[in-house]
């Protein structure tokens, strides 16, 4: 029932949307010569998707889940790790950022699952063995909250991505150095906001 919510179905879309995205920017050679406009077009409708579930979920209560809070940055996660690794393998992103941000995230996920599964634990009543109910919203009342150190960072990581995107247009000329300082400005946030979870 939660998944079917308006905010729920746009998240899904964004996480479906991802593969395409990454298929259109490895094929950048293929007989469409306008792919990169294309895969930019993709980019901010997703984005604006991406805006569109938080507003509807607060602007009506009633749209909002608690498997939304779950859900909403699992999209995010999948769309930033799936195109980091996608500009780097067009040789856009550096490895070694890259690695940080999978490892990063790799973590978070395994920390959240651990940290779910530890507080929705139960003990059966004839038994000793365990019921976990780790992604059923209706006994899982655990909602995530990111921090400000990490929107900061997810902020940045899709802007980095948006001019990695942007540098494929034939039009468009992105000075090397503004893709450096953004890469490093990443990785500091990327490290500070894993950090603040400790």
């Amino acid at each position: 029932k939660q998944l079917s919510s308006p905010p729920n179905l746009l998240t899904l879309s964004r996480i479906i949307a991802t593969p395409y995205l990454s298929y259109m920017l490895i094929s950048h050679n293929n007989n469409f010569s306008s792919t990169p406009i294309f895969a930019l077009s993709l980019f901010l409708a997703m984005g604006f998707t991406d805006f569109l579930d938080g507003y509807i979920a607060r602007t009506f209560p009633s749209t909002a889940t608690v498997l939304g809070t779950y859900l909403d940055p699992f999209a995010d996660k999948v769309f930033i790790n799936v195109m980091s690794l996608t500009l780097w393998f067009t040789g856009t992103l550096p490895g070694m950022l890259v690695g940080l941000w999978v490892v990063r995230d790799v973590g978070m996920l395994s920390t959240t699952y651990w940290v779910v599964r530890k507080e929705t634990s139960k003990k059966h009543n004839d038994d000793d063995s365990e019921n976990i109910a780790v992604m059923d919203p209706q006994r899982t009342p655990l909602k995530v909250q990111a921090s400000f150190m990490s929107k900061v960072n997810t902020t940045l990581q899709i802007g980095l991505i948006a001019l990695g995107i942007a540098g494929e247009l034939p039009f468009v000329d992105i000075p090397p150095e503004y893709m450096t300082g953004l890469c490093w400005l990443t990785a500091g946030t990327t490290i500070g906001s894993s950090l603040g979870y400790l």
